[in-house]
């Protein structure tokens, strides 16, 4: 059950959440997660399972609680627990959900009505993995094909085998040719009378490998041309999912007013219980089934909640890299199911304990420090979901991937995509939405200022800081009065520089600290203050040049532009993002043409046509860029063997094209048009003239 926006990754995540123990999810930055705990929140809530969503994160169990709050105003679905400020309101929430009036709903018709939408989504998935898969072997066979027909003796083409008749009995021939034992003399002569070859050995062979992909190639051909357009399908995904966000919405307050009717005798005696003060576990069992949604800080947990093992149906981590091993145990103590989300590659749990100190308790408890390597389970240098996730691979599981990104410019996040997740982000970010705009996303401004060492530690790099503040004035002049700007700076002493020179009336606008503080947020405009420059204390620049998961939080919580104000020389030696930022400031240089796409450019060329190489538009780029007499044509090429270090679900990559050609043309005003890899080898004239013909 959707409430919002989803893909078929989220649904993947969904599904496995509410069917298996132990759900695993690498969630990148900018990829949906909170969309996905929403879902799942509600979907529990909906089967009439309990929740509990915990994070070491304020940000993002607020973000959480907002989402699912706000489809119903009257009351809030989720109680925000945890400090004794969120536990004092749990009155006045209880209080709201027993006098909320909920509008009359038939949840047995608009169950009836997701379990339609869910069929109807999954039978479009399917036509896209059969398109997906065809689409793929024809441009595997167009090259073998185009490699057979220039082999082939001359005079002898497909138009020989004209019909599928045809094409049989030459087979039946060329095979008999070659392997009859008795009647091989028969079907060599006809063969050579037919084909008008002499009919060696080698020219026979040729014919028959060519008869053979042939028979393949047509018949795929049939299959493609038969079966509903891939571009329907997704239109048809499109409209089910939000027809079904609708449903989702009616079904999930039905089946809370239906809960809240059942309970209300145990929902009135817990508020009898806070009112009395007695112990706040009193009643908490009962209560969980009737208000089944709870959120709170994954330490927060032993004080609200019972030690009741299996509380919760289901129990959610977020941003479960940055909690510990430790704060883990008691969640999955009270979970039935479990949904761990996190990131290797964003900031990890704040450790004060030393690896020695780590192992020197192990040996003293008798735990061995191999294993408790192997399995993640050793207190430093590990985390919630770096357990569960060799837990799950142990067992024989999967980790899954939120792998669509909706946040930052492309621009923006194309060096975090290719440095940390293997370019297996689909980039989706809708450029026309973002707040600032600017003619480069990226940009770096070079300062070589000098570093010092307050107190003997951290970092202050003053020249760099006051190119900062210049900064800040022109983007506060010129940036629309609604747009968000962030400062990120590793070091401490940076940030409260910058802090103390900006004041209190710009600290309503521009928020500034170390990534730590930026961890769940997101900002329009983000600059980063890295610091270290030439002749930086050595410890202090080798740690912030360590610190490669604090750099890809610091620029992915920018969705409009990022600017990086430091020592450019520098930075461009030592490695990581911030020297691949270097090179993506710097003059870029266009990619040469595939086989597809020269021979397209070729087909174009030929026919009259001027086509032009690569249009980037907004940080999306097309193939090619066909004039016509009404309009230019953008043309993306449906490469399906390319991608990414992972394979996705079948139909995944077709869909995948497929939404990047409609945002192209959404971001470029243009007429957009996806071809497949296939059509470019085997038909590029015949491409080119439809292109040319708008």
């Amino acid at each position: 059950m959707v409430t919002g926006r989803s893909n078929a990754a989220q649904e993947e995540i969904l599904a496995s959440a509410m069917g298996r123990v132990l759900t695993v999810a690498t969630g990148a930055p900018g990829t949906g997660k909170s969309e996905l705990i929403t879902s799942v929140v509600t979907t529990a809530v909906a089967a009439g399972q309990s929740v509990l969503v915990a994070s070491t994160n304020n940000t993002a169990v607020n973000e959480v609680v907002a989402r699912v709050n706000g489809l119903a105003p009257k009351a809030d679905l989720v109680v925000r627990t945890g400090n004794q400020e969120h536990r004092a309101a749990e009155p006045e929430i209880l209080n709201g959900l027993l006098a909320a009036e909920w509008d009359p709903a038939d949840t047995a018709t608009a169950r009836a009505r997701l379990v339609v939408h869910q069929r109807a989504v999954g039978a479009a998935q399917q036509e896209l993995a059969v398109a997906e898969e065809a689409e793929r072997r024809l441009a595997v066979l167009a090259v073998t094909r185009n490699r057979q027909l220039r082999n082939l003796p001359r005079g002898v083409g497909p138009d020989v085998f004209a019909g599928p008749r045809e094409l049989r009995r030459w087979t039946r021939h060329a095979e008999a040719a070659l392997e009859s034992r008795w009647t091989r003399w028969w079907h060599r002569l006809l063969t050579r009378r037919g084909l008008r070859i002499p009919g060696t050995d080698e020219e026979l062979s040729q014919v028959l490998a060519f008869l053979t992909t042939e028979g393949e190639w047509r018949e795929l051909r049939e299959r493609v041309g038969e079966g509903a357009r891939p571009e329907a399908a997704v239109a048809r995904i499109r409209d089910l999912r939000k027809e079904r966000r609708q449903a989702s919405k009616e079904f999930l307050l039905g089946r809370v007013a239906e809960s809240l009717h059942r309970g209300r005798t145990v929902v009135e005696g817990r508020l009898r219980d806070l009112a009395s003060g007695q112990n706040g576990w009193k009643g908490m069992k009962a209560l969980v089934r009737t208000v089944p949604a709870w959120a709170t800080t994954s330490r927060s947990v032993r004080g609200v909640f019972p030690p009741d093992p299996g509380l919760f149906d289901l129990v959610v981590v977020d941003e479960a890299s940055q909690c510990t091993v430790a704060d883990l145990l008691p969640l999955l103590y009270r979970a039935r199911r479990a949904l761990v989300i996190g990131d290797p590659h964003q900031l990890q749990p704040v450790n004060p304990m030393t690896g020695q100190d780590d192992r020197r308790i192990q040996a003293v408890h008798g735990l061995p420090e191999t294993e408790m390597g192997e399995r993640s389970l050793a207190f430093t240098g590990s985390s919630a979901y770096h357990v569960a996730a060799s837990a799950l691979v142990a067992g024989g599981g999967e980790v899954l991937w939120l792998d669509e990104h909706y946040r930052c410019h492309p621009d923006i996040v194309a060096p975090v995509n290719r440095r940390f997740y293997g370019d297996r982000l689909a980039v989706r970010t809708d450029t026309t939405d973002l707040a600032a705009p600017g003619d480069r996303a990226v940009q770096w401004i070079d300062v070589r200022g000098a570093c010092e060492r307050p107190g003997g530690r951290s970092c202050l790099n003053r020249d760099e800081a006051e190119a900062v503040l210049d900064l800040l004035r022109r983007l506060w002049r010129t940036l629309p009065p609604e747009a968000t700007i962030g400062v990120v700076s590793p070091f401490t002493a940076q940030v409260r520089w910058i802090e103390e020179q900006l004041g209190k009336r710009a600290a309503e606008r521009i928020r500034v600290g170390t990534a730590h503080r930026f961890q769940g947020g997101e900002r329009d405009v983000v600059v980063v203050s890295p610091a270290a420059a030439e002749g930086v204390n050595r410890h202090s620049g080798q740690w912030a040049l360590q610190q490669q998961n604090l750099w890809n939080v610091a620029v992915t919580r920018a969705r409009s532009r990022l600017y990086v104000v430091g020592d450019r020389g520098y930075w461009a030696a030592q490695g990581g993002l911030l020297s691949d930022l270097v090179a993506e400031t710097g003059t870029a240089t266009a990619p040469a043409l595939d086989e597809a796409a020269s021979l397209l450019f070729e087909a174009l060329t030929n026919g009259g046509s001027s086509p032009r190489v690569g249009r980037h538009v907004e940080g999306y780029v097309c193939d090619l860029l066909v004039p016509a007499r009404d309009g230019d044509t953008a043309v993306v090429i449906d490469r399906p063997r390319s991608g990414t270090t992972a394979t996705p679900a079948p139909g995944r990559a077709l869909q995948r094209t497929l939404d990047r050609t409609a945002l192209f043309a959404s971001v470029s005003g243009l007429r957009t048009v996806r071809v497949p890899e296939w059509r470019c080898l085997a038909e590029p004239e015949t491409v080119a003239a439809e292109l040319m013909a708008g």
